[in-house]
């Protein structure tokens, strides 16, 4: 029942407008105890992922996961530690990584952690390499909060390293170009959408099967891992959800993509164009951005739905900057409720439907069920 006293209490610190940070904070790593420490029997990926470590040294060994979470895992198998104690260590360092981003970009921490306990939450701690490849990525783009020759470089390192968990960190380098351009004041929200939707038109009506076969070859020369080319033909091309559920995907967030540009608009007048709080807003729509250009890569698989969802994730941070200044409390209440509806429905398409194997996990998930 802690999970739900999250949700409540965080939700009405919005409402009332506290800037506490002890508490989000708390129940932040409350969080990252449930993903750490889960029921191995009803959390998805578990099992393989336990499987992985427990016969890294064996003779047989050939892994498709990254360098930068094998060789984590390969000190703290070496050190003594079980899977279980790897695992908890490795989601407490991913939380605390992710508060401290968030504060980053913003001190209505409230906002972030009850809409975050909601969604994406319960995808993030099933898949945590990506989980940890996002929340570096998040890393490098408060960095082009201010934007100069170092803090690129060391953007560029952060993506780098994120790709070490999850391979689809690589595709984050685009955020930086998009980040330079934002920053040179050149309007590229209509074309990023227009890109967007007209690959995913042309994908949808030529197929899509050669594109993720190339992306795969890319993918493996990248890694140096035939493992991770041969994962990504298997599971990223070809295959998935059905039709009208990638087209929701795609519908919902162009629809929140324009909601952020609004958001954008209305942060730059309440601030009166503070060059730092543009500068965060800038870097927040740039991630936004690149989540918009991936749309298309849907067609291909809905394994790419992390690209989207990573991009739901940064309209979060983006909506608690906004939420975080001098709001009336009745536009305050309406635009939360506008958020929660808009959650309800993200939750409904990433988790699927009830008796889908992921939302029959949730409960047992957040200690509703034991």
């Amino acid at each position: 029942m802690i999970y739900l006293g999250i949700l409540i209490f965080n939700w009405l610190e919005e409402i009332i407008k506290k800037k506490s940070i002890v508490f989000p904070m708390l129940c932040l790593l409350y969080l990252a105890w449930l993903g750490g420490a889960p029921d191995p029997v009803t959390t998805l990926d578990y099992a393989s992922y336990e499987a992985n470590y427990n016969s890294m040294f064996s003779l047989t060994y050939n892994s498709r996961f990254e360098w930068a979470y094998l060789s984590l895992a390969k000190m703290a198998y070496l050190s003594g530690m079980t899977y279980e104690q790897f695992r908890l260590i490795l989601v407490f360092g991913i939380f605390i990584i992710l508060l401290v981003v968030v504060r980053r970009f913003t001190n209505n921490m409230a906002f972030f952690v009850g809409t975050f306990a909601m969604f994406p939450f319960f995808n993030e701690i099933v898949q945590i390499r990506s989980f940890a490849m996002y929340t570096l990525i998040l890393l490098a783009a408060s960095f082009l909060i201010h934007v100069n020759k170092r803090n690129i470089i060391i953007s560029a390192l952060i993506i780098f390293l994120s790709a070490g968990f999850h391979s689809s960190g690589y595709f984050y380098f685009i955020f930086i170009a998009i980040r330079l351009l934002m920053h040179k004041h050149i309007k590229i929200n209509s074309i990023i959408i227009m890109v967007s939707l007209i690959s995913s038109v042309a994908l949808m009506l030529t197929g899509s099967t050669s594109v993720g076969q190339n992306i795969a070859k890319i993918i493996g020369i990248l890694n140096k891992n035939t493992n991770a080319t041969e994962n990504i033909l298997s599971n990223f091309v070809g295959g998935g959800s059905a039709l009208t559920t990638i087209l929701s995907m795609i519908a919902l967030y162009t629809l929140l993509v324009i909601l952020s540009k609004k958001m954008e608009v209305h942060i730059y007048k309440l601030t009166e164009n503070n060059s730092y709080i543009a500068g965060k807003v800038e870097s927040l729509m740039s991630l936004i951005y690149s989540g918009m250009l991936s749309l298309p890569l849907l067609l291909i698989s809905d394994q790419y739905q992390r690209f989207p969802r990573f991009g739901l994730e940064t309209v979060i941070i983006m909506a608690a900057l906004y939420f975080e200044h001098n709001i009336r409390i009745f536009d305050r209440l309406k635009g939360m409720l506008i958020s929660l509806v808009f959650v309800l429905i993200l939750s409904v398409i990433f988790y699927g439907i009830p008796n889908s194997q992921m939302a029959q996990s949730i409960p047992f998930l957040a200690h509703l069920k034991f």
